[in-house]
């Protein structure tokens, strides 16, 4: 019964617009990727300042826009979502460090796996009470949706000779690579005899 069935998972980027279209939030937290950061810089690197006495007497920035008041510098960063302060002081001979918080997103990779059952048997036999599932290692997960995925979902009857696919939208959480599988499971009729089959993907996740 096992030459009588042949399988093959198969992946390939998913568009922005395919998740979309499926339902898919591409700015729901859990889809992105972010980082947090602090850069220090010094005075002479993002801003060029005048200090006489105990203050400062004029300054120019190529950074962004503001300007120094006494001790204190303010200078306003756009990051698309509103200015950013950031402040260097100096307090006698003892400068500060220049501090700007900075985030940034992007979007997690999103893969389409489509899984394929080919049946080698006559036409007289067929594949009936099929399911597929989809086995994912961690750090790939079922994506978000609109009608929610499941692992294992139902086959159709596939005739002799014949075949059936499905498939599913992954997510990739965690930088590797990885080798997802998916196996199908039904019976020969008329036979009743159970038929099985498991297919990896012949290239890795790269995520």
């Amino acid at each position: 019964v096992g030459d009588a069935v042949g399988a093959t998972l198969t992946s390939e980027p998913a568009t922005y617009n395919e998740l979309v279209a499926a339902g898919i939030d591409p700015n729901d937290p859990a889809n992105l990727n972010a980082i947090a950061v602090e850069i220090h810089l010094g005075s002479g690197q993002t801003l060029r300042a005048y200090v006489a006495g105990s203050g400062f007497i004029g300054s120019s920035s190529s950074s962004g826009s503001g300007g120094c008041i006494g001790v204190s510098c303010r200078i306003g960063f756009s990051d698309g979502s509103g200015d950013r302060v950031a402040t260097i002081t100096k307090d006698g001979d003892n400068w500060g460090m220049l501090i700007i918080p900075a985030t940034a997103t992007w979007l997690k990779e999103f893969f389409n796996v489509e899984f394929a059952v080919f049946s080698n048997a006559s036409s007289e036999f067929s594949f009936a009470g099929g399911s597929a599932t989809l086995q994912l290692p961690a750090g790939l997960s079922l994506a978000p949706t609109g009608s929610p995925q499941r692992f294992s979902v139902a086959m159709p009857d596939i005739p002799g000779a014949g075949s059936a696919s499905t498939s599913w939208i992954v997510r990739g959480d965690v930088e590797g690579d990885y080798y997802p599988s998916a196996r199908y499971a039904g019976s020969l009729e008329p036979t009743g005899l159970p038929v099985s089959v498991r297919a990896p993907v012949s290239e890795p996740f790269k995520v």
